[in-house]
């Protein structure tokens, strides 16, 4: 059991590192962006691409920014907002059942071997509602990243798709508005994003959001501790 779980892990910790030095080096968000340029008057079948590709890069750690730009300039701001949060939603739980698939058995172990670690999970556990939003929120936390992370905790599925699906709308209409205002589909490459004012605005707000999170996660996880460490007492007394 223990050589199928640690074979599942070497693979997945594999294919994310070959997918992430492509990105790199071959830069596959402009690649696809050209992709979805090829097809962008193909009516549906356009839509069912960037949908595809939107969830492929996801699920391989491919930055979604750029795509979330790409739907404002290729579809407009309305259809292009509700593309990315249908796609990225599919992806990201899609990504949370591999994470979970592939790492979860061994990630409880792990946790379990720690007081604290243990109880960091049963805060996300029990807080994982309100810590989730907050961290889709923060655009300090890379969107694909947390995907894989959340999986290993214990933190259920459906709650974190919902949440999840809430917590990424202000930042896709916020990303597929500037691409849909951009002048060319260069200019979507050369300066991705939102002007310098409101970038320091998102900052800001990211510091805070990151730390109630960060927050709630300590107060309940120290709280778990101190209810826990009277029973190990009574379990040491007990045995003695």
């Amino acid at each position: 059991m223990k050589k199928k779980i640690r074979k599942r892990i070497v693979l997945f910790l594999l294919l994310l590192a070959i997918f992430i030095t492509a990105s790199i080096v071959f830069d596959l968000s402009s690649v696809l962006v050209n992709l979805i340029a090829r097809v962008q008057g193909a009516g549906i079948i356009a839509y069912i691409v960037f949908f595809l590709l939107y969830v492929l890069s996801t699920v391989f750690l491919i930055p979604g920014s750029l795509l979330t730009l790409a739907s404002g300039f290729f579809f407009g701001f309305g259809l292009g907002s509700f593309l990315t949060v249908i796609s990225a939603t599919f992806g990201l739980a899609v990504a949370f059942m591999v994470s979970r698939y592939a790492m979860h058995d061994w990630a409880t172990k792990q946790f379990a071997k720690r007081q604290y670690t243990q109880a960091i999970n049963t805060a996300i556990k029990k807080r994982g509602s309100i810590i989730v939003l907050l961290l889709r929120l923060c655009p300090l936390v890379p969107f694909n990243a947390l995907n894989y992370v959340l999986g290993l905790t214990s933190i259920r599925y459906i709650p974190y798709v919902l949440i999840s699906f809430v917590g990424i709308i202000p930042g896709s209409i916020l990303f597929t508005y500037f691409g849909s205002v951009a002048n060319t589909i260069t200019s979507l490459t050369e300066k991705a994003g939102p002007p310098d004012t409101l970038r320091w605005i998102m900052l800001g707000w990211g510091v805070v959001s990151a730390s109630i999170a960060a927050g709630i996660i300590s107060r309940v996880a120290k709280k778990h501790i101190a209810e826990d460490m009277p029973q190990n007492s009574e379990e040491q007394q007990d045995a003695e």
